[in-house]
């Protein structure tokens, strides 16, 4: 979509219920974001030159700075791929345990959570109050439900009022006892059908009532007839099914005709063996009566 950013931060969606505060939401997010990414990179990091320090100008920077720590140099090199610059190497750190360790508490009651994604710039724009709060968090909700194989996904008003929560679910919802204005269908209709006239995301309702949602849909008529194909693709494949269903039914049938035809034919043959030989008693007792 031509909305969205080329870098995105990818996170577990329960980071959206860390703190009610915009900022320690986003700050959060984008602190986990980066040493998660730092922490992917399997070899040390040892020419920072490449990311525009030295030895001097390093310590200048970052007061924390810590030459022997490996996952230093791993943290610059992931702000890098981010385009991003940090104020301190050790408070993002520090960040990062404590929402690492908020994570896990989450899933341990929960299950595994789903990952939401958000584009860089976006994250930045809304922290610092150019993007709407709740619109990010809609975005962060449909994003965490469509994923990143999907091409489409039918969604559900309700399961976005949760999302948008950080909550995958209304059972997760209600199990942690949160406590959140929910949006009504009308206000969540209004927001969602605002994001999807700036094209963050195409859309496409079927029915007056399923609603389908695309990240990697251009627009609104290539998903409409993504979900065209798609649907009759599946009607003739029950189609298909329901004839194969009665072919098999059929097929079953004819061959319990005819294994009752055959039986009904050995019963037959035999009755007549019988009556032959019957016949040849007959005659021999008969043969035997004359002779006397």
């Amino acid at each position: 979509m031509e909305n969205l950013d080329k870098t995105f931060f990818q996170f577990p969606l329960c980071l959206l219920t860390i703190s009610k505060d915009r900022d320690e939401i986003i700050n959060n997010i984008i602190s986990y974001c980066v040493c998660e990414k730092a922490l992917s990179y399997k070899y040390d990091v040892n020419n920072i030159s490449e990311f525009g320090y030295d030895e001097d100008t390093i310590q200048k920077k970052f007061y924390d700075y810590d030459f022997n720590n490996p996952l230093h140099n791993k943290i610059l090199k992931a702000a890098n791929f981010f385009t991003i610059t940090l104020g301190s190497i050790g408070r993002n750190i520090k960040t990062h345990e404590k929402v690492s360790k908020f994570i896990s508490n989450f899933e341990f009651r929960n299950g595994k959570d789903s990952f939401a994604a958000i584009g860089k710039n976006l994250a930045f724009e809304c922290r610092d109050k150019g993007f709407n709060f709740e619109h990010f968090k809609i975005l962060c909700a449909i994003n965490s439900i469509v994923g990143k194989r999907k091409k489409f996904v039918r969604i559900t008003y309700s399961r976005i009022k949760y999302a948008m929560h950080g909550y995958r679910s209304k059972v997760i919802y209600e199990k942690e006892k949160a406590n959140v204005d929910l949006l009504s269908d009308k206000q969540l209709k209004h927001r969602i059908d605002f994001l999807n006239a700036k094209k963050f995301y195409s859309k496409f309702t079927y029915a007056r009532r399923q609603i389908y949602f695309s990240t990697r849909i251009n627009s609104d008529e290539e998903l409409r007839e993504a979900v065209k194909k798609s649907k009759l693709f599946w009607a003739k494949k029950k189609m298909q099914l329901e004839d194969n269903t009665a072919t098999n039914e059929i097929k079953k049938e004819m061959l319990r005709l005819k294994e009752e035809a055959k039986l009904l034919t050995l019963e037959h043959q035999t009755l007549i063996r019988s009556q032959k030989e019957n016949k040849k008693l007959e005659l021999l007792r008969f043969g035997k009566a004359v002779g006397n």
